[in-house]
């Protein structure tokens, strides 16, 4: 048994122990399909863990501007930007 940031760095699903802590503190890891959010737990080898997907932007910030544009007809396609 080992605790699950360390799981999951031994795995390759995070690149360091912030990260591993980072994803479990917001709800994202599941172990055997039970969101787990305590980064101290221990976890078997046999655990099946998973990473649920984030935001596909560095902040919620990129959904506003996404949604902008759409509800306003922007589009960026091609262009250099910055917000």
């Amino acid at each position: 048994m080992k605790n699950l940031i360390t799981a999951l760095i031994e795995r390759k699903l995070v690149n360091n122990s912030n990260a591993a802590e980072s994803l479990i503190l917001e709800g994202r890891v599941r172990v055997n399909g039970i969101v787990k959010d305590k980064p101290g737990i221990k976890v078997s080898d046999k655990s099946v863990i998973d990473i649920k997907q984030g935001l596909p932007f560095v902040s919620r910030g990129g959904l506003k501007i996404q949604q902008a544009f759409s509800e306003l007809g922007i589009s960026v396609k091609n262009k250099k930007t910055a917000d």
